[in-house]
């Protein structure tokens, strides 16, 4: 993760140990109950495919603080003739999880021994009523497996709606 550059909320492009530097700010300003939420969308553009992977910070009922990141994928990489098939969408979607969960396991190494209360979240981009509603259980399960706790929509909010409004 060292080798990524992050966004802040408000336009700030920093690298992965700045973004755990501002995180750690937060937490200490007050004192209280703190989720974080990782969580990563994508999109098809033309050639390639668009990932975002968002960092949500929350103070619960105090606020929040986010930060992502965005990278390309060439569409090519996929060996699909059909760029919307199915296929494609599922094989997005792990890709999804596996990101969140490559950051996920970054930032709790790292806060290991700053704040070991903090509870961590995945949120993933998929619902009952949709394309990827039969591999929610397994998505679900291998993320369980991590020891994380899942979200899917319409509660998935760092990948449905943090991620999703910076493509």
């Amino acid at each position: 993760m060292e080798k990524f550059r992050f966004i802040t909320g408000t336009g700030k492009i920093i690298s992965f140990f700045e973004m755990l530097k501002e995180i750690n700010n937060f937490i200490n300003e007050k004192k209280g109950i703190y989720k974080v939420m990782i969580g990563t969308d994508s999109e098809i553009d033309n050639n390639f495919v668009d990932f975002v992977s968002a960092v949500v910070v929350h103070r619960v009922g105090f606020g929040a603080r986010f930060f992502y990141r965005r990278w390309q994928k060439s569409l090519s990489f996929y060996e699909t003739e059909n760029k919307k098939s199915i296929y494609l969408i599922n094989q997005r979607i792990w890709e999804e999880v596996i990101n969140s969960l490559d950051l996920a396991k970054s930032l709790i190494e790292n806060f290991k021994n700053i704040n070991p209360q903090i509870n961590f979240e995945l949120h993933i981009d998929v619902g009952y009523n949709g394309k990827t509603s039969q591999i929610i259980q397994e998505l679900m399960n291998y993320i369980r497996g991590y020891g994380f706790e899942v979200k899917v929509k319409p509660n998935s909010f760092a990948a449905s709606k943090v991620a999703d409004k910076f493509f």
